[in-house]
């Protein structure tokens, strides 16, 4: 759990989280990159996304200790992509293969709402998007999260999000919103 949590928080790579975690004289050991990534193929989609949403309840109610969520806080919802350089085979690899990016046209996509505050940053939910999820859905799914964790002053999202049914949902949330 502790490396997913420190994956989330700092952005980078499970490999470089666990060497970090297992510094000398660390009492506490974490699990190494092969360790997580073997956890991660024996586990359904379904479950993994349970797991994440724990991992941002911990990191949210932490935020919550720290008064970070005590009035109305901006959020900016996004897409990204994480480059993927393998052989998409199987349904287990979800990919966007639309954008060509970073010199593969594969991608792992993922959708976060992030404080947008000059003072802070944090990510409050993240998802990961397969090949089968609707755009509208996630954000439907990242929004509602978010909405339990934090007073949502107003949204912001890319243009990508400029559609009929997000906006009719943002409308009937009585969301204030700038796309």
């Amino acid at each position: 759990k502790d490396l997913m949590i420190k994956n989330i928080i700092d952005g980078q790579c499970s490999e470089m989280s666990s060497n970090l975690l297992n510094l000398p004289g660390k009492i506490k050991k974490s699990p190494s990159a092969d360790t997580l990534l073997m956890y991660l193929g024996r586990n359904s989609e379904k479950d993994i996304r349970k797991d994440i949403k724990k991992i941002f309840d911990t990191v949210n109610n932490k935020a919550r200790e720290l008064k970070l969520y005590d009035q109305p806080i901006p959020i900016a919802i996004d897409f990204h992509l994480e480059p993927y350089y393998g052989k998409c085979r199987t349904k287990t690899i979800k990919t966007d293969s639309r954008k060509s990016h970073a010199g593969t046209a594969y991608n792992f996509k993922y959708a976060t709402a992030d404080i947008a505050l000059d003072e802070a940053r944090l990510t409050v939910y993240g998802q990961h998007i397969s090949q089968l999820d609707r755009k509208e859905d996630i954000f439907e799914e990242v929004v509602e999260y978010s909405r339990d964790q934090i007073n949502i002053d107003y949204l912001m999202a890319d243009r990508e999000f400029f559609t009929v049914k997000i906006i009719k949902y943002l409308m009937n949330e009585k969301i204030p919103y700038i796309i």
